[in-house]
């Protein structure tokens, strides 16, 4: 594959040519996501690391750090240590299938930047792309936003060439914000694209970019039809949003290095999509370890686990807003995907 491509040679969907109507937002869909970037398995060699920034879906220990006993990401029930999930995250299983070194929290899972070696993995739960820092219950400190994220990074190194600067954030705006509205979104995208900026200044040339995933489809936005909706079209503003910042970054930074866009929003509606029809979702492409296979799209494995004792393997969603391990495990395949 070649990858001496600018922004406007990303992957295309095909539209069915058979559906001549499309409701309104269908349309949104279809226009707003025609394209997305993924690095093939042959490209993992030219990466000596992957430096990942955001919120909940890529922490793996920086709020920990900062956390009483008993709170957040420690919650009723079982979440892996230092997750907001069941076990291992995307950025984890991609950096062991890619051979990469182990994932580290940015501030070494303590309560201040010390004297141990900085980490890999800068984001937080929790964290808002855009904003002022937050501080949730239980946590003894502001939690950054991912602005700050990359300037604290930015404090302490260099980025070069053959790193891999992975950016997955916003949701938090979008559901918890204090903003809303289209300039939920807005300011969301805005924070992402000035990351990238911040980070291309200093020589970061390469990076990983997920859009948002419909919001609207997670336990927490069923549970709400108004909340449901409202996600649903915040999601889809992110990604509209997010696909034009993308060309205007490249375009007036006159930008040579890499963008991929992880197309979230596209295939984890497929997921759901293909179980609500009453079928059983299974990758078409190569997912690293062990087979995969999703049944249940609107329950949380968690209730499953805390009632049973037992570990189901086959649902979407963990708690009401986080992703189990096989789905970062599927994100993981459609980064990989060639």
């Amino acid at each position: 594959m070649n990858f001496d491509r600018s922004m406007d040679d990303f992957f295309y969907f095909p539209l069915n040519k058979e559906k001549k109507s499309l409701n309104n937002i269908g349309l949104i869909i279809m226009m707003s996501l025609l394209f997305f970037g993924v690095i093939p398995r042959g490209q993992a060699h030219s990466f000596n690391e992957i430096i990942s920034f955001g919120d909940s879906l890529t922490d793996i220990g920086n709020v920990s750090g900062l956390t009483q006993e008993g709170s957040s990401p420690v919650i009723d029930g079982y979440y892996k240590e230092t997750h907001f999930c069941d076990n291992v995250l995307w950025v984890e299983q991609l950096a062991e299938y890619w051979e990469l070194p182990t994932r580290t929290p940015g501030r070494g899972g303590t309560t201040s930047l010390s004297p141990q070696p900085l980490g890999n993995t800068w984001a937080w739960g929790g964290s808002e792309a855009s904003d002022s820092a937050i501080q949730p219950p239980g946590v003894t400190e502001l939690i950054p936003n991912l602005l700050t994220e990359v300037s604290e990074y930015l404090n302490h190194n260099e980025p070069n060439n053959s790193t891999l600067f992975a950016i997955w954030s916003g949701a938090n705006n979008l559901l918890e914000g204090r903003k809303f509205g289209p300039l939920a979104a807005i300011d969301a995208v805005n924070a992402v694209t000035q990351s990238m900026i911040d980070l291309e200044q200093r020589g970061a040339r390469h990076f990983l970019i997920f859009n948002m995933p419909k919001l609207g489809d997670t336990p927490k936005g069923q549970s709400d039809i108004w909340v449901r909706d409202a996600a649903d079209i915040y999601s889809l503003l992110y990604n509209i949003e997010l696909k034009e910042q993308l060309r205007k970054f490249r375009r007036d930074r006159n930008f040579k290095g890499r963008i991929y866009l992880v197309d979230t929003y596209t295939k984890l509606k497929l997921i759901v999509d293909t179980v609500n029809s009453g079928e059983t979702y299974t990758p078409t492409f190569f997912v690293p370890g062990p087979p995969v296979s999703i049944t249940n799209v609107r329950g949380m494995a968690l209730d499953v686990f805390n009632e049973t004792g037992t570990y189901p393997n086959n649902y979407l969603f963990w708690d009401d807003l986080h992703p189990t391990t096989v789905t970062h495990q599927i994100i993981v395949g459609l980064i990989l995907q060639a």
